[in-house]
């Protein structure tokens, strides 16, 4: 929150934090005076959804406090910005979504990926055009130190209660692919824990997977994520076709494309048209504001995403090949 979403928002004129709430009361006051805010420290969630005043709740707590602080702020008649992942597993979208789809009248967003953002339109624009011809394989490498260290505490991002069937940037990096290449039909996953117990608490999120993946129109794809890699964060993602392969890492934000098998990757400079911008909180403020569109992704976008990593985690459990099926809109709405 403070490091990308708040100076931001304090850029916009006539928004303003007035309350803010974080896991202790003593961390919202810290929180306040770090960031220098003319605001209330509150105790609970539960107090910022209630009190009238608000017009916009912005969630950017862990995973398990997303789906009942975002229903409570929706049934308050409050705009609600979430954090993504969404929320914890599939059980607790269908609520989200029903509850943002029952107030078309409210605003609510989750936060999109970081993962490709900034060139994503350049990505569609390479598909839409053909230029990689038909595709065939993708990969998509990430690799994280979260659980290198042997010795060191649990974080919440690896409590089961607290990620659900999140882990690592999974459900992120599924968002970026639905958005360039669909979801796949079905998948195979492995997943493994390699540090079983940290100070004495029972860890259940995966360090690693591995996922086979097919989409119905021939391409396939393998894909893999480390939390036990040393060194920086590193996420690289290739895209294959007939005509052309795609190369683009994510923490560089460099995109190379080779076109004919005997050619040679060029890195591209991206044409400032098809170049995102980081508008998030700009653009969801016009929206409550009514001087904008409701922005995407919304809550059901990230139902979707979090239905992609619903089926790694399935498949991973069961050690088999998982069906995906990701929600439409009519299941939400009775």
């Amino acid at each position: 929150m403070g490091r990308v979403h708040l100076p931001a928002l304090r850029k916009i004129g006539g928004a303003e934090i007035h309350q803010v709430c974080n896991s202790t009361l003593d961390s919202a006051i810290e929180f306040i005076r770090q960031h220098q805010l003319d605001a209330q420290a509150v105790e609970s969630w539960e107090h910022v959804c209630q009190d009238p005043a608000l017009d916009v709740v912005w969630i950017a707590a862990p995973p398990g406090v997303h789906a009942e602080a975002a229903c409570a702020a929706l049934g308050s008649g409050k705009h609600v910005f979430c954090q993504a992942p969404l929320c914890l597993n599939g059980g607790e979208t269908a609520g989200m979504a029903a509850a943002a789809l029952g107030r078309p009248n409210l605003v609510s967003a989750v936060c999109p990926s970081t993962y490709g953002f900034r060139f994503s339109p350049f990505i569609t624009e390479l598909i839409r055009r053909d230029t990689l011809g038909p595709l065939r394989q993708l990969t998509f490498q990430g690799t994280r130190n979260t659980a290198a260290d042997l010795a060191a505490p649990a974080h919440w991002s690896q409590l089961i209660e607290m990620t659900g069937v999140n882990f690592l940037n999974v459900t992120l990096v599924a968002d970026t692919l639905l958005g360039w290449v669909g979801a796949p039909a079905r998948l195979r996953a492995q997943t493994r824990v390699f540090t079983e117990v940290r100070e004495g608490r029972l860890i259940e999120v995966p360090d690693y997977a591995v996922v086979f993946a097919e989409w119905a129109n021939g391409l396939t794809g393998h894909m893999s994520w480390s939390g036990v890699a040393h060194g920086p964060e590193r996420n690289r993602f290739e895209l294959h076709g007939e005509k052309a392969s795609l190369i683009y890492d994510f923490d560089t934000e460099g995109v190379w494309l080779c076109q004919g098998a005997r050619g040679r990757f060029q890195k591209i400079d991206v044409p400032a048209e098809f170049t995102a911008e980081w508008r998030v909180e700009q653009d969801f403020i016009m929206a409550v504001r009514g001087e904008g569109p409701k922005p995407r992704p919304d809550f059901l976008d990230g139902a979707r995403a979090l239905a992609l990593a619903e089926s790694i985690h399935d498949s991973a459990h069961a050690d088999d090949w998982a069906e995906v099926h990701l929600p439409d809109e009519e299941l939400f709405i009775s």
